[in-house]
């Protein structure tokens, strides 16, 4: 979902929002110990993190998808 200025901010005490900063959402496809990374747009995003990398070998599975933001 793309973020979307409002009028007037949640204020009622029992709803919870997150801020949304400028950052880069991105999902992950993690299989046979290889990792892609892609944009909302499809763009490849796999050598903008490669701290990342390491990631399939951190998961119990064999395939994963992730979704987040940085």
């Amino acid at each position: 979902m793309l973020a979307q200025v409002a009028e007037q901010p949640f204020n009622r005490p029992d709803w919870q929002f997150e801020v949304k900063w400028d950052g880069i959402r991105a999902l992950a496809y993690a299989e046979t110990r290889q990792l892609r990374l892609f944009s909302r747009n499809n763009r490849d995003l796999t050598d903008h993190f490669p701290a990342l990398h390491r990631l399939p070998q951190s998961l119990k599975g064999d395939r994963a998808v992730l979704n987040g933001e940085s």
